[in-house]
């Protein structure tokens, strides 16, 4: 009753320890899932909000710059035209607007690279760029699909050399009105380091989160493993065999070679049991037939033996049933090197009652012995070769 006891308790903590891992890998996941929800939001939620401040300065500059422009400005030196100085200084005075942080125009030239034509920063800024210098390799991309004619808005953030951005390209057309080959683009910039400060955080907090999850996740794996182990351990400690107490039992075998009837005779006669030896399967029926009922408690049947072989002297001893019930009922068990399904079932449609494979494993001979023999036939034998001893 307290051996009971304990293993409920036992059984209850396994439990609690188990839900609180659970517990503790759907509140990781929860969060893991919420913080990367947020995250896509917060992105997105930026991304329109920039995308929206990017078309309304595209509407202010779209029909102010044309073919002239691009034709009149090639490399620095012409920086100091007028035409340059006006477009910069209007760039520059709509970038302070608001967040943009950058307004140039490209183009390609002659060799047909992407290069800078107007910067609208500052020119002592550290980061300005001049005519002819070419577009950095991370906004190519952008800037080749609006000079197909697309307007192009980047839908993540850019990790650029100078920081994270958003970025908004327009093509741009030779005619003010928009209408004639494209030969160049305008492009916005704008700010997303609060965003990336924002993305990065919720990222690492995100990833901190799934390597919880997964932790415990794979503590719960372990445990429930560990306790599975443990209870199938504690239920074989627990279950009896049915009866390995098999002294008395009187095993006739039949077994060709030698070695093999040696070594088999010597462990079962260790278990108690007296063993009676046919070397094949003639001898085994005769050995059978010519005793009375009930001498033998169980045949251990060899399959590959001349004369006969294990198959055809099964069925010839249950043959013997119409003479006698013990042909039916007696126990026969193969032993073969063969285990295949089809040599199980050829042992069985022979008419034996089990199949072991070759080289014995004697705690599955004997436990497979068990089953068919009753303890009550045990106990009697014992008792009846004490009384021959007596």
């Amino acid at each position: 009753m307290k051996k009971k006891k304990f293993l409920r308790l036992k059984n209850t903590g396994s439990i609690l320890v188990l839900m609180g891992l659970l517990i503790i890998f759907v509140i990781a996941l929860y969060t893991f899932i919420l913080q990367s929800s947020y995250t896509k939001t917060a992105l997105e939620t930026e991304i329109a909000r920039d995308t929206a401040s990017a078309d309304a300065v595209h509407k202010l500059v779209n029909g102010k710059i044309g073919k002239e422009d691009f034709a009149q400005i090639k490399d620095q030196s012409d920086e100091k035209k007028q035409l340059y100085k006006d477009i910069s200084s209007y760039f520059n005075e709509i970038r302070t607007l608001n967040s943009t942080r950058y307004i140039y125009t490209a183009t390609k030239n002659e060799e047909g690279k992407l290069v800078y034509v107007v910067d609208g920063l500052d020119s002592d800024a550290d980061d300005v760029r001049h005519p002819g210098d070419y577009i950095e390799e991370e906004m190519v991309p952008y800037i080749d699909r609006a000079i197909s004619g697309e307007n192009v808005y980047s839908q993540d953030i850019i990790d650029t050399t100078w920081g994270p951005i958003f970025t908004a390209c327009y093509p741009v057309s030779a005619n003010h009105d928009g209408t004639g080959e494209i030969i160049g683009v305008f492009c916005i910039e704008m700010d997303m380091q609060s965003a990336y400060g924002m993305v990065e955080e919720t990222n690492h907090i995100s990833i901190i989160c799934g390597l919880v999850a997964g932790a415990v996740l794979l503590l719960i794996c372990l445990y429930t493993y560990y306790v599975y182990q443990k209870s199938k351990a504690e239920e074989q400690k627990q279950k009896q065999p049915l009866h390995r107490d098999l002294t008395g039992v009187h095993v006739l075998m039949a077994e060709d070679n030698e070695l093999n009837a040696e070594l088999a005779t010597i462990m079962l006669e260790d278990a108690g049991m007296t063993v009676t030896r046919a070397s094949d399967g003639k001898e085994v029926v005769n050995l059978f037939k010519n005793h009375p009922r009930d001498t033998y408690d169980l045949i251990l049947m060899d399959i590959m033996m001349p004369n006969m072989d294990g198959h055809q002297a099964a069925k010839a001893i249950r043959a013997l049933g119409i003479e006698r019930s013990d042909a039916v009922m007696i126990p026969i068990i193969a032993l073969s090197a063969n285990a295949f399904i089809d040599d199980i079932q050829e042992s069985l449609d022979s008419g034996m009652n089990d199949h072991i494979s070759k080289p014995i494993n004697m705690e599955e001979l004997t436990d497979t012995i068990a089953k068919y023999i009753k303890r009550d036939t045990c106990l009697a034998k014992e008792l009846k070769q004490k009384q021959n001893d007596g």
